[in-house]
């Protein structure tokens, strides 16, 4: 086990460094063609779709909790159970939050946001693509889910990069569009992430067996503690998305995009250098709870006390 926690710590601390330096050229790329009204216009607009951020990451944290126990139970029925359960959570929830962007989202957009006399046109629509994009990611979120359940942190790491990669090739085509940048950028971003959950599905579909569409699990107990231990995981989170996001939005009302593009800089530099700690927990989550569900409790404690030392340092 010790041996399969660090191969996989490895396979994400390899993704990240991919990662953090394809990020940080992509601003600086982005940054220069755009300009500095268009980054922080960009910025402001995908930052307010990123209010709801939150929600795909911590479904994900949540999911993975109960496929990781039913795997430590080895309960093939309960596999396909929480399958189902999440299916239906995911679709509710993506539902809900496209309705918040297209009502209270788009009316705070044409209201109050500043933005630019002449760029207003290319905001809005800016924003509906991001807005898809953001819905679509939604539906990526049970996948990695069940991809970092079963431990096979090199394919989330592998696809993690070839989606950080189809950006950049995005962001350094803007070199050559002779069309309004903030438009095809906004296009570009949603069919990349429609195509990321596509590959997603048909991974998991192909390769594991509680993924699956032909028969749908009905269980309402299980739907209710899902839904419980899901809402204490976003309560956590909605609280870091407004601290950096919503805080970015009131910059925008006060200053101009400059400052906006400037903070949103800092903030990708320094979002890239605290995930590295977060990777590590990423690869010691599931067997934890798997030794745990298993009744091994003095291999549980081992993985808590040692994986909080490594974390530390």
């Amino acid at each position: 086990m010790n041996k399969r926690i660090v191969n996989n710590t490895f396979s994400l601390y390899l993704r990240q460094i991919f990662i953090v330096v394809i990020t940080l050229y992509s601003v600086r790329v982005l940054l220069n063609e755009l300009g500095v009204e268009g980054f922080g216009i960009y910025s402001v607009v995908a930052g307010f779709v990123s209010l709801l951020a939150f929600l795909p990451g911590s479904m994900a944290s949540a999911t993975q909790r109960f496929f990781s126990f039913a795997m430590g139970q080895n309960n093939n029925e309960n596999l396909k159970k929480t399958f189902s359960a999440n299916l239906i959570m995911y679709t509710v929830i993506s539902l809900f939050a496209y309705l918040l962007l297209k009502t209270i989202g788009q009316w705070y957009v044409e209201g109050y946001l500043k933005i630019p006399e002449g760029r207003y046109a290319s905001a809005l629509e800016l924003y509906n693509y991001t807005s898809i994009a953001f819905i679509v990611s939604i539906f990526t979120s049970p996948f990695i889910a069940i991809i970092t359940a079963h431990e096979d942190m090199h394919l989330y790491a592998f696809l993690s990069v070839v989606d950080a990669v189809l950006k950049l090739g995005l962001t350094i085509s803007l070199v050559f569009v002779d069309y309004d940048l903030l438009i095809y950028y906004g296009k570009g971003i949603c069919v990349i992430s429609t195509l990321i959950t596509v590959i997603y599905f048909i991974i998991c579909v192909r390769r594991y067996s509680e993924c699956q569409f032909r028969v749908f699990y009905w269980d309402s107990r299980m739907l209710k503690e899902i839904l419980a231990f899901t809402s204490w995981t976003l309560f956590g989170q909605i609280s870091t998305v407004f601290r950096n996001q919503a805080t970015t939005i009131l910059v925008n009302q006060t200053f101009s995009p400059t400052i906006v593009a400037a903070r949103v800089v800092a903030l990708s530099v320094a979002s890239q250098i605290l995930v590295f700690s977060n990777n590590l927990n990423t690869g010691l989550y599931p067997p934890i709870i798997k030794s745990y569900a298993a009744n091994e409790k003095d291999e549980m404690m081992a993985l808590v006390f040692n994986g909080s030392k490594l974390t530390f340092f």
